[in-house]
């Protein structure tokens, strides 16, 4: 080897190392939910994500920096995020970013879709976003309880065991005045506990959930006025009403 090739390859060598030794490299995230084009039909959504130990991560929301509530789970090599996100309707561009530089970690769309809304995503990916299917459980089984069955109380037949759902959900209690099945934690009056391949999906239509138990209320209303306001007429009891309770 000739004296210039080796005096150009150690000088290539010690730029590398002297480049590499002069910035240090963004962490790695993986997000574990949700997907990029998920669709919701709720007015939040919980972002799961790690990334090395003692890392910091902050969130941009449609390029604004947003201060969120997160839960850290600490681990050796890895530490675990719980973010939830409140979403305006609509979609949003929203991006997980390096606290020491800025540097994008992830970047992902959500949109939501309100019960009123005649919003039909169509941008390329968009895709219904559904957590408690087998396969994202699985991954989150080893810290939350999520048993492939449920079993019920003697004394309220329709209730899962203990508070299953409020451990996750807390914002469903969260309202002053709870509906009637929430208040005795009756989930699945409304919600259908198999995998159909989703569970917790919504048994039937609004009109039929409601009408379960409201049905003198809607035969009064349907039945015997001239003009019903639009959306009873149509069955969207959840434009003015929240399933789980109000103030």
């Amino acid at each position: 080897m000739s004296r210039r090739l080796t005096f150009r390859l150690l000088t290539a060598t010690l730029l590398g190392l002297a480049l590499a030794g002069g910035t240090s490299a963004a962490p790695t995230l993986e997000l574990l939910a949700p997907h990029n084009g998920a669709v919701l039909y709720a007015p939040e959504v919980l972002f799961v994500y790690t990334v090395p130990a003692d890392s910091q991560v902050v969130t941009q929301v449609d390029g604004e920096i947003e201060t969120l509530p997160t839960t850290k789970v600490p681990g050796n090599d890895r530490d675990l995020f719980h973010l939830r996100l409140p979403l305006g309707e609509g979609r949003h561009r929203v991006r997980l970013l390096n606290a020491a530089d800025e540097a994008e970690l992830a970047s992902i769309s959500v949109t939501y879709v309100p019960p009123y809304s005649l919003r039909r995503p169509r941008a390329a990916g968009d895709m219904r976003y559904t957590f408690h299917i087998r396969e994202r459980e699985d991954t989150c089984t080893g810290c939350h309880n999520l048993p492939k069955t449920f079993e019920t109380m003697p004394d309220q037949p329709l209730a899962p065991a203990g508070k299953v759902c409020g451990a996750c959900h807390p914002q469903v209690e969260a309202t002053r005045y709870l509906h009637g099945p929430v208040a005795v934690y009756a989930c699945f009056n409304c919600h259908e506990p198999e995998y159909t391949p989703a569970r917790f999906a919504s048994k039937s239509s609004q009109a039929a959930a409601c009408g379960s138990c409201h049905s003198g209320f809607l035969a009064r209303v349907l039945g015997g006025k001239e003009f019903v306001h639009g959306p009873v007429a149509a069955g969207g009891c959840l434009v003015c009403h929240s399933p789980h309770g109000g103030a």
